[in-house]
C-alpha cells in the first residue's frame, strides 16, 4: 500500500483545536486537493471575460486622458459649454439666427445646464462635461448588467453584458466626448431598470422626460415602455406612462418656447432636421456590422428566439425600437452616437440570451457553452484596439496634439480682433465670442433656412483677424459639408494662408506672416 503523504507531517495541535471536533488527517487531505479543471466553455468564458475587461480599461484609459486634455476633442464640444456660459449668465441659448452671433443650440438644455455651475465656478472648461458623460457611461454599464442579472439571477451574463457596452467602437470613442447623449442614454438605461423591477409610474416617468429635455430623440424607450405594458395586460399603467409623458414633455416645451418666443422649437427641431441620406444610413449600418456584427447576431438571435415562442419582453421592444432610432443616423452630421441606444439593447439581448443558452442541459448544452465564448472572441478580435497605437479607433489626446493646440490657442489669444475658427473651443478658452458655428449653418443655407450674407460680408469687410480652418484655402475641391462653396470662394479672395499647425491652417486678411519675429 502506498505511503499516505501526511504520514510524515505533524499536525499541529492548534489546527486540531477550535472546534470540539478540531481538524482530522481526511479534513487536511480535503484541503490539499487541486481546484477541479475547467472544461472548454469555462475556458473559453475566462477568456471572454478578460478581453472584455481589458477593453472596459481602454474605455477608461481614454475618459481619462480626454479628461485631462484642456483642448476641444469633438467638434460639437465647445457648442455645448459655450451654452452652458450663456446658461450661467441667465441668457437664452434659443435666440433668432439671423442676428449675430451666428450658434445655434441644437439639443434640449439639462445637459449645459448642469454643467453651468461648474463654468460659474471653473470657467469654460471641458474636463467637467466630460466627467459628467464618462459617469453617464459607467451608470449606463452597471444598469445593463442589474437589468440582466435580474431577469436571470446569474452573476455572469449580467458582467459579460455590462463590460461589452464598454468594449463597442461607438462607446470607446464617443462616450466620454462632453456631449448630450452618454448622459441621455444614462437615464433611459436606469429608466428601463425601474420598470422591469415593477416601480410605479411616478418612479420611472421622469427619469423619461429627463432623457428627452437631454437629447429630445430619446423616444425608443419610452414606445418599448409602453408597448410592453399593453402586451402584457398593464393597459392602464401603459395609458398613465403615456398620459404623463405627453403631459411633461409638452408643459415643459411649451413654457421653452412661448419664453423665448418660438426659438425652442425651432431650433430643437427645425434646425436640427438635416438632410436625409439613404447611402449615408447603409454606410453606418455597414460600419456598425463591421465592428459589432457578432453582437448584432446575437441579437438577431435573440429577437427570433422570443418572438417564436410567443414571449413579449422589455427587452425584445427595446431592441425593436432603439434599432429603428437608430436609422436616423442616415441625417446629414450623424455620429456613433446614434446607436448608443440600440447598443445598450444589444448587451441586455446578449446577457439574457447568454443565460437561457446556458440553461440548455444535456449534449446541446455543452456545445452551446462553446460556441457562444467562441462568437464573443472572434467579436473581440474584429473589435481590436489599443489607445495610442495605429489600432486606436479614434485618437486618443497626446502630448503632441496638446502642444499643438497650445500653439494655436497663442496665436487667437495674440490678436485683439474677432477670430473665425471651425474649433469653437479656440474662441471660448481664449474668452473670445464664437462668431459662427460651421456645419450647422451651412446646412441651414441648403434647406433654404439661412441667408448666409451676413457672414460672407463680414469676409469681405475682413472683420475675422484670424481664420483658422481645417483646410488651406488655396487647395482646390474642398468639402461642403461644414463650410459652403460660398464661404470657401469669399474667404479665399479675402484671406492667405500665414502657418499650419498640425491639422490646422490659419489664415489672415493679408499674406504677411504676423506671427513672425
Amino acid at each position: 500500500m502506498d505511503k499516505d503523504p501526511l504520514e510524515d507531517r505533524a499536525i499541529p495541535e492548534k489546527a486540531l483545536a477550535g472546534t470540539d471536533a478540531g481538524l482530522t488527517r481526511p479534513d487536511l487531505k480535503r484541503l490539499w486537493r487541486k481546484p477541479p479543471r475547467m472544461d472548454a466553455g469555462q475556458l473559453l468564458t475566462l477568456c471572454v471575460l478578460t478581453g472584455l475587461a481589458v477593453y472596459a480599461a481602454f474605455f477608461l484609459f481614454r475618459a481619462v486622458a480626454l479628461i485631462a486634455y484642456p483642448y476641444t476633442a469633438d467638434y460639437g464640444e465647445p457648442y455645448i459649454v459655450n451654452q452652458a456660459r450663456m446658461i450661467s449668465t441667465l441668457k437664452w441659448i434659443y435666440k433668432p439666427i439671423q442676428e449675430p452671433p451666428f450658434v445655434i443650440a441644437n439639443y434640449t438644455p439639462l445637459f449645459p445646464t448642469l454643467l453651468a455651475p461648474f463654468v460659474k465656478v471653473f470657467g469654460e472648461a471641458y474636463w467637467y462635461g466630460r466627467l459628467l458623460s464618462t459617469l453617464g457611461c459607467l451608470a449606463t454599464a452597471l444598469t445593463v448588467g442589474l437589468l440582466v442579472f435580474g431577469a436571470t439571477g446569474r452573476k455572469m451574463p449580467s458582467l459579460l453584458a455590462a463590460l461589452s457596452l464598454l468594449s463597442f467602437y461607438h462607446y470607446y470613442e464617443w462616450g466620454a466626448y462632453c456631449r448630450v447623449d452618454a448622459l441621455a442614454v444614462a437615464f433611459v438605461a436606469v429608466g428601463l431598470l425601474l420598470v422591469d423591477r415593477g416601480f410605479p409610474v411616478c418612479a420611472y416617468l421622469p427619469l423619461f422626460v429627463a432623457a428627452l429635455f437631454t437629447r429630445q430623440t430619446m423616444i425608443a424607450a419610452p414606445l418599448a415602455v409602453i408597448a410592453m405594458l399593453w402586451s402584457t395586460e398593464r393597459r392602464s399603467e401603459a395609458r398613465r406612462f403615456a398620459l404623463g409623458l405627453v403631459c411633461c414633455v409638452g408643459v415643459i416645451g411649451l413654457a421653452l418656447n412661448s419664453l423665448t418666443q418660438g426659438e425652442f422649437l425651432l431650433h430643437t427641431v427645425v434646425y436640427n432636421a438635416n438632410l436625409f441620406s439613404i447611402r449615408d444610413m447603409f454606410l453606418y449600418l455597414l460600419h456598425l456590422a463591421r465592428y459589432s456584427g457578432f453582437y448584432c447576431a446575437f441579437g438577431l438571435t435573440y429577437f427570433i428566439f422570443v418572438v417564436s415562442e410567443g414571449r413579449r419582453s422589455l427587452a425584445l421592444y427595446f431592441l425593436i425600437f432603439s434599432f429603428l432610432a437608430g436609422l436616423m443616423c442616415g441625417k446629414v452630421g450623424a455620429a456613433p452616437n446614434y446607436w448608443f441606444e440600440f447598443i445598450v439593447a444589444l448587451c441586455w439581448t446578449l446577457g439574457l440570451l447568454w443565460a437561457e443558452c446556458h440553461e440548455v442541459q444535456g449534449r446541446g448544452g455543452r456545445v452551446l457553452s462553446v460556441i457562444l465564448p467562441v462568437f464573443m472572441l472572434l467579436q473581440i478580435v474584429a473589435n481590436f484596439h489599443v489607445p495610442h497605437t495605429r489600432y486606436d479607433y479614434s485618437q486618443t489626446p497626446t502630448q503632441e496634439s496638446k502642444a499643438q493646440q497650445a500653439m494655436l490657442l497663442d496665436y487667437v489669444k495674440a490678436v485683439q480682433g474677432s477670430v473665425l475658427c471651425q474649433d469653437g473651443g479656440l474662441n471660448l478658452l481664449a474668452g473670445k465670442e464664437i462668431p459662427y458655428q460651421p456645419f450647422e449653418f451651412s446646412q441651414l443655407l441648403y434647406q433654404g433656412i439661412w441667408d448666409e450674407s451676413p457672414i460672407l460680408d463680414a469676409l469681405v469687410a475682413k472683420q475675422f483677424d484670424l481664420l483658422v480652418l481645417p483646410f488651406d484655402l488655396s487647395t482646390a475641391n474642398l468639402s461642403q459639408e461644414r463650410f459652403t462653396p460660398g464661404f470657401i470662394q469669399t474667404a479665399r479672395d479675402n484671406y492667405g494662408l500665414v502657418k499650419r499647425v498640425g491639422t490646422s491652417f490659419v489664415h489672415t486678411p493679408s499674406k504677411k506672416n504676423v506671427f513672425m519675429d
